[in-house]
Formats: C-alpha cells, sequence, structure tokens
C-alpha cells in the first residue's frame, strides 16, 4: 500500500474510532468490559498511526533542532549586544533624568534627551526580598507539587490546616500483547 492511501486509511480509522468513543455509553458490566477491550484496541490503532509517521517525524525534528542551532549561533551574540546596549542606555537615561531634576531645582532648564527612533523607556517598580518571614500571608503561594507529594505519601492520613486532602482515580493502561 502506498504512504497516501495508507494515510487516508489511517485518517478514516481515526474518525470512526472518535464517532464509536462519543456514542458509547458505559452503564452495564457488559458495557465496562467492551469498553475496555475497545480501549485496547485503540492502542493497537495508536501504535500504528506512531509508526506510520515516526520516521518523518523523526527526520523533521531533527531538521528543526539543527535549523534553530544554525539560527541561534547567529542570533545569540546580536541579543547580548542588544541586552549590554539596552542596559547602557536605562544606566544613561536615569542619570540624565536625576541630573535635569536637580537643574530643575536650581531653576536652570537643561535640554532634554532627543527621542530615540524606535525606542521607547517604560517605567516599572519590582523587588528584592529582604526578609521572608514578615512577608503577609496574601503575597504567600502555596508549593502545590509539595501537598501533592505529600498526599500520595499520607494517603488519607494526609493532615494540613486550609487543605482538604481528596482521592482520585486515574486510569491506566499497560501494555498487553
Amino acid at each position: 500500500m502506498n504512504e497516501v492511501a495508507r494515510n487516508e486509511e489511517i485518517m478514516k480509522k481515526g474518525g470512526a474510532v472518535l464517532a464509536q468513543a462519543e456514542k458509547m455509553e458505559i452503564a452495564t458490566t457488559s458495557g465496562y468490559v467492551m469498553a475496555g477491550g475497545f480501549v485496547s484496541g485503540l492502542r493497537s490503532l495508536k501504535k500504528e498511526i506512531e509508526a506510520t509517521f515516526e520516521e518523518v517525524v523523526a527526520a523533521t525534528h531533527r531538521a528543526h533542532k539543527e535549523a534553530i542551532k544554525a539560527r541561534d549561533t547567529h542570533l545569540d551574540p546580536v541579543e547580548k549586544a542588544i541586552a549590554i546596549i539596552k542596559k547602557k542606555l536605562g544606566g544613561f537615561l536615569e542619570n540624565a533624568e536625576a541630573a535635569l531634576e536637580l537643574s530643575a531645582k536650581n531653576g536652570k532648564m537643561d535640554e532634554p534627551l532627543p527621542k530615540l527612533p524606535g525606542i521607547s523607556f517604560r517605567k516599572g517598580w519590582t523587588f528584592r526580598i529582604v526578609d521572608a518571614a514578615k512577608i503577609p500571608r496574601a503575597y504567600l503561594c502555596p508549593d502545590e507539587k509539595v501537598l501533592r507529594d505529600y498526599a500520595n505519601a499520607m494517603g488519607k492520613n494526609a493532615k494540613v490546616s486550609g487543605v482538604e486532602f481528596i482521592r482520585t482515580t486515574t486510569l491506566a493502561i499497560s501494555e498487553t500483547e
């Protein structure tokens, strides 16, 4: 079978299984067992689709990685140069604005800096933490990964004030031949 025909066959199968999955109702034990068999068949179809496209995806991925590497090799010095100049321009602007304010206080009117084409500056604020213990609760975020790991380790015995631990069930499909 040629590649085009194979792709068309796989596309038909994919569309058909989606419609089947949407129509399937699991309300009885026999429906439950049938759905389990259907999922196993889907795993086989998934493997077939992956095998069909594996070579072209791998080759495209390699080409993509090589193109990005070549692009980044050329872009890296340009981006570093831009960062250096931006930092220097920002520092000069800060000093120039401070000088303008000082001269205005002394009754002098110095010439403002000229506008640079395509370049603008934004004023903003940032922070640095000097004592984490003094940060108000409203500015703290729970570490969800730590809570999830704790829940998995402790199970029904997990207890943390302000947190409800909930049992979940996740479907896992093993490789069976």
